[in-house]
């Protein structure tokens, strides 16, 4: 999930109340980008007993990771918080969530900005709460469909048309508290992530709500909610992303890529060099995933080396990859921008 949240005052205050958190606080998660299909269904129980040793973390290969954006889009546009980052290959366009506010409040001050990939043009609201009958209260992970554009919002995943943006219905997850992703599955499935966090009691940061779960949303509407075991299966789901033949995921708390086995188990769990998983996206046969922890964005396969493809990014949150231009694009949520990145 991206991270979340509002800008300099009350957003600070909940990232600085954040920082360090362990198991039942964290810096607001960030919304994931994925368009790719994937015939995976939502994920089952699938975790090691609790007497396994705990999987290490694989060694980092560090290539040139300060690497100087090819475009940044900064905080004097108008950006609030930008939790993820999409590009729409059929408008050629990168539609960007704010947030701007607190990730769980259901504030209506949520908007989708439109940027153009040559840092020309930004339609700064493009989709905006309170207009035009747009409900919107904390935007996050979002995925194309058709015309259709689903954003995860705390509870509910919004439909907008893809062309003008007008709103075009919404699904409410009965017992979610923090749907932070969004991507597809070629059977026209919507999967959705909850990140399992909520507000703390004293409105100060965020804590376990332990409703972590991916639900699987079908062209009817229905929701389906494949029982995952939180406390077992997942930790903080953030970001994930479908392909041809597997959907992937991320977790916040353990640091953890996995992917989502057609009979709806956990399968390809392995730990990532740091923790703090907000975005992952395909680059060719590798992965992208962004890390809070590590302040960068990570490149490599399942099982294989991972290295460290751009540094220096605080507040990473769900990416996504231009493959016209071979570009990642990364928001940064406490910093109120979007940087974009070349890479070989």
């Amino acid at each position: 999930m991206q991270g979340a949240l509002g800008r300099t005052g009350h957003i600070g205050l909940i990232v600085l109340a954040l920082l360090g958190a362990g198991c039942k606080k964290r810096r607001p998660p960030g919304p994931a980008t994925t368009t790719i299909a994937s015939a995976a269904a939502p994920v089952a129980e699938s975790a090691p007993a609790q007497d396994e040793k705990p999987r290490l973390r694989p060694s980092v290969k560090a290539s040139r990771p300060l690497l100087d954006p090819v475009l940044k889009y900064v905080a004097a546009d108008g950006l609030r918080g930008p939790a993820s980052v999409l590009h729409d290959d059929v408008s050629d366009v990168y539609l960007v969530s704010n947030v701007d506010g607190s990730p769980t409040a259901r504030d209506g001050n949520g908007f989708i900005s439109k940027l153009s990939p040559d840092g020309k043009k930004i339609l700064l609201r493009w989709i905006e709460g309170g207009k035009r009958k747009v409900v919107l209260n904390a935007p996050k992970g979002m995925a194309l469909r058709g015309n259709e554009l689903f954003v995860a919002d705390i509870d509910t995943v919004r439909v907008f048309d893809r062309r003008t943006g007008a709103p075009r219905g919404e699904i409410k997850i009965e017992g979610a508290t923090f749907l932070d992703d969004v991507t597809l599955a070629p059977d026209g499935r919507v999967l959705v992530s909850d990140a399992g966090m909520k507000a703390n009691a004293a409105g100060d940061g965020l804590e376990e709500s332990g409703t972590d779960a991916v639900y699987s949303v079908y062209r009817d509407e229905r929701v389906t909610s494949v029982v995952l075991v939180a406390k077992k299966s997942l930790a903080g789901p953030t970001a994930l992303l479908g392909t041809p033949d597997k959907t992937w995921g991320v977790m916040f708390r353990t640091g953890e890529v996995y992917s989502i086995g057609k009979g709806g188990t956990l399968e390809d769990v392995h730990m990532l060099p740091d923790g703090e998983l907000e975005g992952i996206a395909g680059a060719g046969r590798e992965l992208l995933v962004s890390s809070r922890a590590a302040s960068a964005i990570f490149r490599g396969t399942p099982g294989g080396d991972w290295r460290i493809a751009v540094g220096d990014v605080k507040s990473p949150g769900d990416i996504d990859y231009d493959r016209k231009r071979k570009r990642v694009l990364v928001p940064l949520f406490t910093e109120n921008e979007v940087r974009i990145y070349g890479l070989e």
